[in-house]
């Protein structure tokens, strides 16, 4: 799938760390310390509907689970749900139990860890994304991390990205069983749904998959029937009801091809995660003359010697790796350096994932050729 140049955004921004390829999230990190707790409330940033009733603020634990409230004169309404053994006991008979609107990201017995952590990202007013990131079983750590995110949209709909090291692996505790899924506090519980078919259509307000662990206990096995690894689940709220779909998760991720010629490159300083961003550098441009360097957008072709084919206005090693069908951006003078940074902006849209996006530099020279370019840089849009 190609990507209309129409909906990205540029501007010129400071680099950002490279992430890694499994989910990602930009916000806050909240890493309190021990486990079993419930976060006082936050902001969503937007009004979010869930199930007919409109909410502003939520809280999470570090188990996996959100749950909506709004502002009362007194507390939270409906109240937190209860810390302790109601959040590290998950299972479909707990559901009851939280009475709120809970969305159980990936419920099950797990703590941050050592290695761990929790970002929040509700600052932008258009989506509330939850990273529990390199969780761990609780007092099971051998059986490694694993990350899930959730995010909550203006228009009601619900994304779970779980990545593939999501096993439900047993604890301390014995087997874990894991739900993912929204639970109603007000709705009447339904039978487990099988959300690995592709599209589940329900007509309930609460909507979940449970998976019993294997056990016994703290093996560190992980469960042979947990399909959901590697997972995208989009909830779309249907009134009432929802329409739950599973697609493969689709990481971000770059891939370089080809070299520069008179010394241009360029290089991705980030993965174009959905919703973030993706950086990308230019160095080897004149300086400190005010020569602005540019970059190419379009679809990666056969490589072209387009130094022997235009000797006038580029050197005779360079190439051309892209057909440049979006277009050509000034990213604008670079530094004392050379250098220059142009940030694009991925929108936060799932549909987007797998997308790919190919660039290449180009700047002013200073041999008998007009041009340098660089080498390219495809990304992939993706968690």
């Amino acid at each position: 799938m190609k990507l209309p140049i129409a909906s990205l955004v540029f501007v010129i921004a400071v680099p950002a760390a490279i992430a890694q390829c499994n989910i990602a999230a930009p916000g806050q990190v909240n890493n309190p310390p021990g486990c079993n707790w419930t976060a006082a409330t936050s902001p969503i940033g937007f009004p979010f509907v869930l199930n007919g009733t409109s909410y502003t603020e939520f809280a999470i634990t570090d188990h996996g689970c959100l749950s909506l409230h709004n502002p009362g004169p007194t507390g939270p309404v409906p109240p937190i749900p209860p810390g302790g053994g109601q959040v590290y006991t998950p299972g479909s008979g707990g559901l009851a139990g939280f009475a709120a609107d809970v969305i159980c990201c990936y419920w099950s017995d797990h703590t941050i860890g050592s290695a761990g952590a929790i970002s929040v990202d509700n600052t932008s007013g258009t989506h509330l994304t939850i990273t529990w990131k390199d969780c761990e079983p609780y007092q099971a750590f051998t059986a490694g991390a694993f990350t899930a995110q959730l995010t909550l949209l203006p228009s009601g709909v619900i994304t779970i990205c779980l990545d593939s090291r999501c096993n439900n692996t047993s604890s301390t505790f014995g087997p874990v069983e894991t739900v993912i899924g929204i639970s109603s506090a007000t709705a009447a519980l339904p039978v487990s749904s099988d959300f690995s078919t592709g599209a589940v259509v329900t007509m309930d307000d609460t909507v979940y998959e449970e998976f019993i662990g294997p056990g016994p206990v703290a093996t560190n096995t992980p469960d042979p029937n947990f399909d959901l690894a590697n997972s995208t689940l989009s909830f779309i709220p249907t009134s009432p009801g929802w329409l739950v779909l599973h697609s493969p998760l689709a990481c971000a991720g770059t891939t370089s091809t080809g070299t520069g010629c008179s010394g241009l490159a360029l290089a991705s300083l980030s993965s174009p995660v959905i919703g973030g961003s993706w950086d990308l550098e230019l160095s080897g441009i004149l300086a400190p003359a005010p020569l602005p360097g540019f970059l190419a957008f379009g679809n990666a072709t056969v490589p072209t010697p387009i130094g022997a084919l235009f000797p006038a206005l580029f050197g005779p090693s360079c190439t051309a790796y892209m057909d440049a069908a979006f277009g050509l951006f000034d990213i604008g003078p670079p530094n004392a350096a050379g250098v220059a940074v142009l940030n694009v902006a991925v929108p936060l849209n799932a549909a987007l994932k797998g997308t790919e996006l190919t660039c290449q530099g180009l700047a002013f020279d200073i041999g008998p050729s007009l041009f340098a370019l660089s080498e390219e840089e495809t990304g992939t849009l993706g968690f």
